[in-house]
């Protein structure tokens, strides 16, 4: 009994099984012929053995001929080609198949219209174009188009698309079947580039915002990597993509911003309650996929060979920087940018040319009103001069956000020891009592030190040093009456200063970078009462950053009168 039982079991389950089991998938179409260039939605269904239907199947489509037609997931034909074409859908081995007849269908004109008419360098545009048909329909058949451009200097084909490569005018043509359409496109090599929400959002309880405006000149041959025949490493050519040059770039733009805002908090090192006096805003940022213009104004020479100032006229002029000036009120640029020299030991004369011997000066100003006081020639015929001051800071783009503060560092010594001349006489407050210099211009240890020198060393760029050094710097007073304190290089490095939440716990020159903020945040700032004898106390220095003119009009110097 038990094993006719089971033996039913056995069989009633064997029956079901060929019950479930498909016996004949069917197609079917609307009509079994399709014009060329148009589309013909084919249906399968699947029958179990019994006869039922078979519900919630994913087909397996295949086209006998991709070149006649080809055939999607879900069964929808786009004819390509007059001849006969067999689709199947299969499931589980078993197939159905449905015969397809292409028919021709003339082609009037082939049209580029929707391409758009430029193209930035370093992106894509789709290649997209459509026929028109005798019916007068258009139709996209740009998968079938065989393209050609009048210059591959300028852009090249690939599998995303049309990509730029240098900026120019370039005709881009599709050809089929003896057909042919033609669209104008100008690849530019000037990108608008998207502000991020911290470069422009000033720090909050700033008392005053400045305008910035960021350029950077990314040179490149192939609109994927760095040209390094124009920008190179120092000591390599140390290839690197835009994709990943941009990325660096956007951290040093945070970690600058960061920095020079905290740098205007007087004394905030050791008061949590301090006020930034500058909150930095970028009004705009510009990415030029090319090398700065070359003027050939010969500017000092490298090794034997002439440097050159890039011309900055002609390439403000193209990128309208005197609307950011005039209109928006941006008084700093900020220009990341490239270049070689013959010195540096990447030098290679088959590959660098004298258009890349570029001769960028730390800061530059443009004032109508007192003329260039910066870090460089003081040549006043190198910048436009537009309605208000600005001051143009170069970045190099092989080094990191240190040597850009690095920069402002200088940019501050020249105006603070201009301004401290012209109300004294002599820069002896700022060069020998505040950063510290004895009778002869020597630097000495124990007051603030300066951009090259901790207030702990006497060599530059001695960022590092572990020396202990009595110094003034928290207390600075001209007359050498503050308090004085043991400082070197932990003093700067381990100040806990509140970093963007993205920023890594370590980053490149970041210790060199603490120093920055922490001499900045000494100059005499906003609401100090550092004394100067005879009832006279120091002013504000920030302020002949944020408005120089209005400083310089209202003859104010680094103290009070």
């Amino acid at each position: 009994m038990f094993v006719l039982g089971f033996m039913f079991v056995i069989s009633c389950k064997k029956e079901k099984q060929e019950k479930d089991k498909i016996g004949r998938i069917e197609l079917s179409a609307p009509q079994s012929t399709v014009k060329r260039f148009l589309e013909l939605q084919l249906i399968a269904k699947a029958y179990y053995v019994s006869g039922d239907l078979v519900e919630n199947i994913n087909f397996q489509w295949q086209t006998s001929n991709e070149t006649i037609a080809t055939v999607d997931a879900n069964g929808k034909l786009k004819a390509r080609k007059v001849g006969q074409v067999e689709i199947s859908a299969s499931y589980n081995g078993v197939v159905g198949k449905y015969s397809v007849e292409v028919t021709p269908n003339a082609i009037q004109a082939i049209s580029l219209s929707e391409m758009k008419d430029t193209l930035v360098v370093a992106h894509y545009n789709t290649l997209s174009a459509k026929a028109r048909l005798a019916s007068g329909d258009e139709i996209d058949i740009g998968e079938l188009m065989n393209w050609s451009l009048s210059n591959m200097d300028l852009a090249e084909i690939t599998s995303d698309g049309l990509l730029g490569k240098t900026q120019g005018n370039l005709l881009v043509t599709a050809n089929f079947e003896g057909m042919s359409g033609t669209k104008a496109v100008f690849v530019n090599a000037v990108e608008v580039t998207e502000i991020s929400n911290f470069l422009s959002t000033p720090i909050s309880g700033a008392l005053n915002v400045l305008p910035v405006v960021i350029i950077r000149s990314l040179a490149t041959a192939d609109g994927i990597n760095i040209d390094v025949s124009k920008s190179p490493g120092y000591w390599n050519l140390d290839p690197i993509s835009l994709a990943d040059m941009k990325s660096k770039i956007d951290n040093f733009d945070i970690y600058t911003k960061f920095a020079l805002e905290e740098a205007t908090k007087f004394r905030g090192y050791k008061d949590p309650n301090a006020v930034p006096y500058i909150g930095y805003k970028v009004v705009g940022y510009i990415t030029l996929y090319e090398q700065l213009p070359n003027s050939y104004i010969p500017i000092g020479q490298d090794s034997g060979q002439d440097m050159y100032m890039p011309d900055y006229t002609a390439l403000f002029n193209r990128l309208n920087i005197e609307h950011y000036v005039n209109d928006l009120g941006v008084k700093e640029i900020w220009m990341w940018n490239g270049g070689v020299a013959p010195s540096y030991p990447c030098y290679d004369p088959n590959i660098h040319g004298t258009d890349s011997f570029l001769k960028l000066w730390e800061s530059n100003m443009s004032s109508a009103l007192t003329g260039d006081i910066s870090n460089s020639d003081r040549r006043n015929d190198d910048l436009p001069i537009y309605n208000h001051t600005y001051v143009l800071y170069s970045h190099n783009i092989r080094r990191t956000q240190a040597e850009a503060i690095h920069n402002r560092g200088h940019q501050f010594e020249s105006i603070f020891a201009h301004v401290n001349s012209m109300q004294d006489g002599n820069s002896d407050l700022f060069w020998k009592k505040f950063t510290g210099q004895d009778s002869e211009g020597h630097a000495v240890t124990g007051r603030c030190g300066n951009t090259h020198m901790p207030p702990n060393t006497t060599t530059d760029y001695d960022y590092e040093n572990t020396a202990l050094v009595q110094s003034d710097i928290e207390d600075w007073k001209p007359d050498n009456s503050g308090v004085k304190k043991n400082v070197n290089v932990n003093t700067w490095k381990n100040i806990a200063y509140g970093w963007p939440a993205d920023a890594p716990s370590s980053f490149d020159q970041k210790t060199e970078t603490q120093f920055y903020i922490y001499w900045m945040q000494s100059f005499p700032g906003n609401q100090n009462t550092i004394p100067y004898g005879n009832g006279k106390t120091m002013t504000n220095w920030w302020k002949f950053v944020t408005d120089w003119e209005d400083a310089i009009n209202s003859n104010m110097g680094l103290h009070t009168n």
